[in-house]
């Protein structure tokens, strides 16, 4: 079996073509991790916002689960 040195070459370009796309696939799922945990570092941090606000209050979340259940019954 004999490669000619153009079919060399064309794999060669077609596998460097094949890792700049996959290096642009790497960068943009780091990125999407990173969005994420920013995402779910605010909800946590909103999540303690209302606990405190509820500690703080006769308020209980009970009553807005209820509240909730209720709204999509009607």
């Amino acid at each position: 079996m004999s490669i000619t040195l153009e079919e060399l070459v064309r794999r060669i370009e077609k596998l460097e073509s094949e890792i700049e796309t996959l290096k642009k696939k790497q960068r943009k799922r780091k990125v999407d991790k990173k969005k994420r945990k920013e995402a779910g570092e605010a909800i946590l941090r909103l999540g303690e916002q209302i606990g405190t606000r509820l500690k703080d209050s006769n308020i209980m979340l009970s009553d807005f689960v209820l509240q909730d259940r209720v709204d999509y019954r009607s």
